[in-house]
């Protein structure tokens, strides 16, 4: 085989691998960074690239910012991860109305300054804060779900934050018609757990294992938990798309495993 044959053919897309990924990360944007830090790890000692470098020393290659209503650090976090490898989405963690957080998330070169304006319109106007919900009420499903679709007109993929948690819409909302109501309205098929899969899903999946995605995040507050549950995600390449494509093929493009030597994460 010549030469020109083999550099044609090693030229050429590698094709689909899995990339580790943290989807759930904040920064000092969110006003509840404090709280969970030490005085030397407060907000006003902590920098963009010490976010950066935080996620390449656990062996991350994708990661998204998600803030509690803010993009405030993203464009620095992302200028900050220019020329190391690791790719950041932006993105916000949203309080939709009556408390229930999705995660929001952007393609990379999605411009920050049109994702402030998007917040303001769905009613946030106090960035970085928890406790600011959107003016729609998630659960009056009159509107068909217009906060979920106007987001994903924006260009987001919409994950629903910590689902059997507090703040998630199966806790907050007591599972129930509800919830059942929004996944069947929404698509909403990736969905992320703090600790274990609803019950309803449990049951869903058992008819259909590939109705939802069932993703874990760190929904870290410190520079310590960052990748601490992280995930790997089949893609061609990590960006968007990738993400986006896990709600056709969960089974085969998610893993809950480390990829490199198979040992089970916690």
């Amino acid at each position: 085989m010549s030469f020109e044959i083999v550099e044609k053919i090693l030229s050429q897309h590698p094709g689909a691998k899995f990339f580790k990924a943290d989807l759930h990360i904040h920064t000092p944007a969110s006003k509840d960074w404090d709280e969970h830090n030490t005085p030397e790890h407060h907000s006003d000692k902590i920098t963009p690239e010490q976010i950066v470098q935080a996620s390449i020393d656990v062996g991350l290659e994708l990661i998204s910012i998600t803030d509690h209503n803010s993009v405030e650090w993203c464009e620095d976090i992302i200028n900050a991860a220019k020329d190391t490898g690791l790719v950041v989405l932006p993105g916000f963690e949203l309080s939709v109305n009556p408390g229930v957080h999705l995660l929001a998330i952007f393609p990379s070169n999605k411009p920050i300054a049109e994702l402030r304006i998007l917040l303001n319109t769905l009613g946030i106007n106090d960035f970085g804060n928890a406790n600011v919900m959107t003016e729609e009420n998630i659960i009056d499903p009159s509107s068909n779900y217009k906060i979920v679709r106007d987001l994903q007109n924006a260009g987001a993929v919409i994950i629903p934050a910590h689902i059997d948690l507090g703040s998630g819409i199966v806790g907050r909302l007591r599972a129930g018609d509800a919830v059942k109501r929004f996944f069947l309205d929404t698509q909403c098929s990736i969905v992320e757990i703090g600790r274990a899969i609803p019950d309803f899903m449990v049951l869903e999946l058992r008819d259909d294992p590939k109705k939802f995605a069932i993703l874990k995040g760190s929904d870290s507050h410190t520079l310590a938990d960052i990748g601490k549950r992280a995930i790997w995600i089949k893609m061609d390449k990590p960006n968007i798309v990738g993400i986006s494509q896990l709600a056709f093929e969960p089974l085969g493009r998610l893993c809950k495993f480390e990829i490199n030597n198979k040992k089970r994460l916690s």
